[in-house]
Formats: C-alpha cells, structure tokens, sequence
C-alpha cells in the first residue's frame, strides 16, 4: 500500500474506483470534493500552493500527500506534520500535541504534531512548514524502501 502503512503502523481504507487517482488508491482532490470532510478541503486549499497533493482515509482520518510521501495526517478538525529533530523544536515551541493512538492498551505517539493555528493562519508559513514535513516525510519513504 505505497509504504505508508509502513509509517504509521496501520492500514488504510480503500476508497471508491471512481473516486481513485488512476488505481493508485489516492484521490486526487480536484476529482472528489463533495461529501468529503471540510477541514480536510479547508487544508487541500491552503496547500495547493505545494503542487499536485492527493490524500487517503485513514482510520476516521486522512493522510495528505506529495508524490505518495504522507506529510500531514488530518484527524477531528486538526492538521498533524511529519516532524523530526530539524523541526520538531518549532512546534515545541507552541506545545503541540503528537497524534497518538492506543494500542493494546499502551498510547503510541507519531512523529506528526499538531500544527498550531497561528500557523495554519499564516499561508506563508504554513506552506513553509508543509514543506519542510514533505522533505522529512520523503527521506523517511526512501529509508523505508531500502
């Protein structure tokens, strides 16, 4: 499934054939605008700036993402960026939350934080950070794929 699972430890939810980016199992975003979740949209907007973008369902969310490399994660109303230890400290500096999830009974935490809505306000610097979570998230593909 493109690897992604690979990141994030859980599978993805197929979508319907017609909404389907050429059998890819991504969705391109000009193709499937109804019905689909707002802020999810609100965000695809924001970030069209960054080129062609295309998402997945995943688990009552979805994964946004640049050339198959998930950057951002949508989950409840809130963006999550990949993050490592060249960005990480910018999002500290907001507090951000992780994304985390249960498993057996234990909280797993993602490497994607929240991303605050000062931010998200902010177009330039949203597309900034954006970028920077694509670049993090494309060497963890490549990694992945080696």
């Amino acid at each position: 499934m493109h690897g992604l699972n690979v990141n994030f430890g859980v599978g993805f939810k197929d979508h319907e054939e017609s909404d389907r980016d050429h059998g890819s199992g991504f969705v391109n975003k000009k193709k499937s605008i109804k019905n689909k979740n707002e802020f999810l949209n609100y965000m695809l907007d924001l970030l069209e700036p960054m080129g062609e973008l295309s998402y997945k369902p995943l688990f009552g969310g979805y994964a946004i993402c640049k050339h198959d490399a998930a950057f951002a994660l949508v989950f409840d109303g809130t963006v999550y960026f990949k993050t490592d230890t060249t960005n990480r400290k910018d999002y500290e500096s907001y507090n951000s939350n992780p994304l985390t999830y249960q498993k057996q009974g234990k909280t797993i935490s993602l490497s994607n934080l929240e991303v605050p809505a000062e931010v998200i306000e902010d177009q330039d610097r949203l597309l900034q950070w954006a970028n920077t979570a694509y670049k993090i998230a494309k060497s963890v593909k490549k990694k992945t794929k080696q």
